[in-house]
């Protein structure tokens, strides 16, 4: 069997002008190919980015008609009865003035009450390692 050579070796009997003209023949049909690769490329590409700048449109579309539909939004949260968070506007005669009062309305604890609470919490799990409980 015979080697394979490439088109740059020469071949016996063969002359140079003859190998020249397989050379550009091999380097036009390899340029023909990039060549059209490259076209289709940018012809993918010209194609997303059609479909992008579609996409784009829409949003945008999709955007204005939320944004002329926002004041309509607003008015319906509006009317929507909510309950005042804690720390929002109360009118003086409703609000307390004599007592701290904690999220829940309750009156908050006095560090004294604290103590007591804890002194008896205290007690509590004494008697219960005991085993008075």
């Amino acid at each position: 069997m015979a080697a394979k050579r490439s088109s740059g070796e020469a071949r016996p009997g063969e002359r140079p002008k003859d190998r020249l003209g397989d050379l550009a023949e091999e380097l036009g049909t390899f340029l023909g190919r990039t060549e059209r690769r490259a076209a289709e490329w940018l012809d993918e590409r010209k194609q997303v980015a059609d479909q992008l700048t579609a996409i784009r449109d829409r949003a945008q579309h999709l955007l204005e008609q939320l944004g002329s539909m926002a004041p309509a939004l607003r008015r319906r949260k509006k009317a929507k009865a909510r309950k005042p968070t804690p720390g929002a506007a109360i009118p003086p005669e409703v609000k307390q003035t004599s007592k701290k009062t904690r999220t829940t309305g309750r009156p908050a604890k006095s560090s004294a009450g604290t103590v007591k609470q804890t002194e008896a919490q205290r007690r509590r799990w004494a008697d219960y390692r005991r085993g008075d409980s």
